[in-house]
C-alpha cells in the first residue's frame, strides 16, 4: 500500500504561537497531541500524524522527566522494611479492632499515659495463636491418692455402692440422675482440665512482639500512689500475707528499676513490678471504697495481669539462680495457683525451691553459731521456707513427692513459739510445722510403699502425725484467745492484730482439713478405711465450722475471703465436705446435721466463686454433692413412707384375718389408707 505525498506546510504553520522553538539537536519527546490520543509518535517535528491529520504537532512547556536506573528485583532490607511496615499497620488495625470488642464485653482497658517514662507506644499487644501449644498431644496427668479429684471420684463411687447395698429395691429419680451425671461431668472436666492446660497459663495466643520493655504500664504516678498507701497500711493484705516473702520496701526497689530504668531491667523486674502490681490493683478494686476510681482499677490491673503473664511465658528452664529469679518464680507460684494451675504451680515452686537449694538457702550460714542464728533469721531464708510450705502443699495435692527433704535443712528459725516475739513470726512459725507434718502424710499413708506395710505400723505412724497436728491447733486455740481479746480492745478498724486474728483462724483450717485426711488414710482394726470413722468425721465437721467462721470473720471483702479460700482451701487437698456427703448419704446417718453443714459450706462459697476458675470448680462439686445427698435423703423419707404404709395396710389385713381386730375397724384403716403404725 502506498500513501499519496501531501504537501508539508511550513513549519511557522505547523507550531500554535505558544510552542516552544524546537531544537533539532536536543532529544524530542511525543507531541501533545499523539500523547493525549495515547497513539505512536514518530517524535519528529511535525510527527507524521500531524502531518497526515493536517493537525498543529505542538509540544507542552513541561520538563522531560528524566529518566531512572532501573534496579534488579531483590529481596533486600528495602523490601524488607517495607514489608515490616505494612506488618505494623495490620497489626496496629487489628489491635484496635480487638479493642472495640473488649469495649463491648466491658473489659477494655484505657490508654495508658504517656508521662510514663516506662511506657512505649507499641501496637503490639496483638496476639497470634501458638501452634507449639495447640498442636503438640497432652497425655493424661497421674492424680495420686491424696488429690481431691481421687476423693471426688471416692465420693462417687461410694453413693453408688450405697445404693447397691440396700435390701429393697431403690430406683433413681431422674432428678437424682440428672445429679449424678452432672457430678461425673464436673470430675471429669477436673480431671481434663489438669491434664489439657495443667502444665501451661489459660491464655494460649502470644503477642507478635511481646518484649517486656514494649509493653504498656499503668502511669508513674498512679504506681507511685498505691506503693506509698500499700506502704502506710499495715493491714494491706498483698505484702503482709500473699507476698510475704517479699518486703514493700524491696518491691518499690523493683518498681523503681522499671519506672525510672538506668539500665536495663531484666525479665525477672518486668514479672516481680507487674505481679506485685496485679495483687495491689486487683486488693483495691475489690475494696470498692472509692466507686469512680474502680475502672481505673480494673483496667490497671487487666493490664498488669497481661503483662504479667506474658513476661512468665518468656521464662526459660535454664535461667540462672539468683534472688530475683526466685522471686519471680514465686509470684508465678502464686498466679498459677489462682487461675487453677496446680501442676504448673508445682512445677514453678520445683525450680525454685531447686534454686534455694543451689545457693545454699537451705544451709545454715557457717559465721552464725546457733543461739545467732534464733536471733537472726536471713532475708534468703525467708525466700526458702515460702517455697518450702508450698511445696509440701502442692505436692500434697498432687500425690508428688517434696522436692526437698526435712533431713538435709539447716535454716535459721525460731526455736519455739515462745521466742517469737512477732505475731507474724509466731504464724510463719505455725505454718512450717504443719507443712512438715504434711510432708509426712504421702510418705508414711499413701505411697505404694506405706499401702505396702502392716495396718498396725501405718496406724501408729496416723496416730503420731495426728498427735502432731492436734499440739498445734491447741496452740493456735491458745493464740487466737489474745488476738480475741485485743480485738475487742481496740477500736472496730481493721488492724494487723485483725489480720493475724484471720491467719490463725485459716491455719486451724487448714490443720482440722490435714488431720481428716490423715484419719482418712490410716487403715481401721478391721482393715478398711476410716473413711467414716468418728475421728475423721470429727475432724471434718470441726474443718468446716472454723471455715465458717474464718468467712464471718472476713466479713463482706472479697479480696481478702477470695484470698483465704485460695491458699487454705485449695493450695492442699480439703476433703471435708466431702466426708460429710458420704457420711449424709450412709445408713447409720439418722440425722441431718452433716448435711446442714456441707449447705452451709456450699454458700459461704457463693458469693466469692466468680473471682476464681480454681474456686468455682470446688464450688461446683461441692454444690452437685450437696444436691445429690439432698435428693437422696428426700427420695429416701418418700419411700420409707411409702413401705410403712404398705406393711401397715398387710399387718392390718393379717391381724383382721387372724381375730385380733374388728372388721369394721380394718374397713376403716384400709379405706383411710393407713396402719396402727
Amino acid at each position: 500500500m502506498t500513501f499519496a505525498v501531501i504537501p508539508v506546510l511550513e513549519k511557522n504553520a505547523m507550531y500554535s504561537h505558544n510552542s516552544p522553538v524546537f531544537n533539532e539537536n536536543e532529544p524530542t519527546r511525543a507531541c501533545d497531541q499523539c500523547r493525549t490520543r495515547k497513539i505512536r509518535c514518530d517524535r519528529k517535528h511535525p510527527c507524521a500524524t500531524c502531518q497526515v491529520a493536517r493537525r498543529s504537532c505542538s509540544y507542552s512547556t513541561a520538563a522531560p522527566k528524566p529518566k531512572e536506573a532501573r534496579q534488579r528485583v531483590l529481596i533486600s532490607s528495602q523490601y524488607e522494611s517495607k514489608l515490616d511496615a505494612f506488618e505494623r499497620r495490620l497489626t496496629g488495625i487489628e489491635c484496635l479492632l480487638q479493642k472495640l470488642v473488649d469495649g463491648q464485653n466491658g473489659h477494655a482497658s484505657t490508654p495508658p499515659s504517656t508521662n510514663n517514662p516506662g511506657y512505649v507506644d507499641s501496637p503490639s499487644l496483638e496476639r497470634r495463636s501458638s501452634p507449639m501449644l495447640n498442636k503438640e498431644k497432652t497425655e493424661s496427668i497421674y492424680e495420686g491418692d491424696t488429690s481431691l479429684g481421687v476423693h471426688a471420684d471416692l465420693a462417687k463411687r461410694f453413693f453408688r455402692d450405697t445404693i447397691q447395698n440396700l435390701t429393697i429395691s431403690y430406683d433413681l429419680s431422674p432428678q437424682m440422675n440428672l445429679g449424678l451425671s452432672r457430678l461425673e461431668e464436673i470430675v471429669a472436666t477436673q480431671s481434663r482440665s489438669l491434664t489439657n492446660s495443667g502444665e501451661h497459663f489459660p491464655v494460649q495466643d502470644l503477642p507478635v512482639d511481646c518484649e517486656p520493655r514494649n509493653l504498656p504500664m499503668p502511669p508513674t504516678h498512679d504506681i507511685l500512689r498505691i506503693l506509698r498507701q500499700a506502704k502506710a497500711d499495715p493491714a494491706q493484705v498483698t505484702f503482709n500475707f500473699l507476698c510475704s516473702f517479699l518486703t514493700i520496701d524491696d518491691f518499690i526497689g523493683y518498681c523503681n528499676r522499671i519506672c525510672f530504668a538506668l539500665n536495663d531491667p531484666t525479665l525477672a523486674d518486668y514479672i516481680i513490678v507487674n505481679g506485685g502490681l496485679y495483687y495491689l490493683f486487683d486488693e483495691k478494686f475489690r475494696q470498692r471504697n472509692d466507686i469512680s476510681s474502680e475502672e481505673k482499677f480494673l483496667n490497671y490491673r487487666t493490664m498488669c495481669k497481661a503483662n504479667f503473664e506474658l513476661s512468665l511465658r518468656r521464662l526459660s528452664i535454664f535461667i540462672p539462680s539468683n534472688r530475683d529469679n526466685i522471686t519471680a518464680l514465686l509470684f508465678g507460684v502464686l498466679y498459677a495457683v489462682e487461675v487453677s494451675r496446680p501442676l504448673l504451680a508445682w512445677k514453678l515452686n520445683y525450680t525454685a525451691i531447686q534454686m534455694c537449694q543451689t545457693l545454699g538457702y537451705h544451709r545454715l550460714p557457717m559465721a552464725l553459731s546457733n543461739q545467732q542464728a534464733d536471733l537472726h533469721v536471713p532475708p534468703e531464708s525467708t525466700l526458702f521456707w515460702y517455697s518450702y510450705v508450698l511445696d509440701k502443699g502442692l505436692a500434697l495435692k498432687l500425690g508428688r513427692q517434696s522436692a526437698v527433704q526435712d533431713y538435709d535443712i539447716i535454716v535459721p528459725t525460731r526455736n519455739n513459739l515462745s521466742s517469737a516475739s512477732d505475731p507474724l513470726q509466731q504464724l510463719s512459725f505455725i505454718g512450717i510445722r504443719g507443712a512438715q507434718v504434711q510432708g509426712k502424710i504421702l510418705e508414711t499413708l499413701y505411697s505404694h510403699a506405706a499401702v505396702s506395710t502392716m495396718n498396725d505400723q501405718r496406724q501408729q505412724q496416723g496416730l503420731s502425725l495426728a498427735q502432731e497436728i492436734l499440739s498445734l491447733t491447741q496452740t493456735i486455740e491458745n493464740l487466737l484467745g489474745g488476738c480475741a481479746i485485743m480485738h475487742q480492745a481496740d477500736d472496730p478498724r481493721p488492724k494487723l492484730e485483725d489480720w493475724l486474728a484471720v491467719s490463725l483462724q485459716a491455719e486451724l483450717v487448714s490443720l482440722h482439713a490435714t488431720l481428716c485426711l490423715v484419719y482418712r488414710g490410716t487403715p481401721a482394726l478391721s482393715g478398711a478405711y476410716n473413711m467414716l470413722s468418728p475421728d475423721c468425721l470429727d475432724s471434718a465437721r470441726n474443718a468446716v465450722r472454723a471455715h465458717l467462721t474464718c468467712m464471718r470473720l472476713l466479713g463482706s471483702s472479697l479480696s481478702a475471703q477470695a484470698c483465704y479460700v485460695l491458699w487454705t482451701l485449695l493450695l492442699t487437698p480439703f476433703i471435708p465436705f466431702i466426708v460429710l456427703f458420704c457420711n449424709s448419704i450412709s445408713i447409720e446417718c439418722a440425722n441431718d446435721h452433716d448435711l446442714d453443714l456441707l449447705r452451709e459450706f456450699v454458700e459461704s462459697l457463693e458469693l466469692v466463686q466468680g473471682t476464681s476458675e480454681a474456686i468455682e470448680q470446688v464450688y461446683s462439686l461441692a454444690q452437685a454433692l450437696y444436691e445429690i445427698a439432698t435428693l437422696y435423703k428426700e427420695q429416701n423419707r418418700h419411700d420409707a413412707e411409702a413401705q410403712l404404709v404398705l406393711l401397715g395396710s398387710e399387718f392390718d389385713r393379717f391381724l383382721s384375718e387372724s381375730g385380733f381386730m374388728p372388721s369394721f375397724f380394718q374397713s376403716s384403716t384400709v379405706s383411710s389408707g393407713a396402719g396402727i403404725l
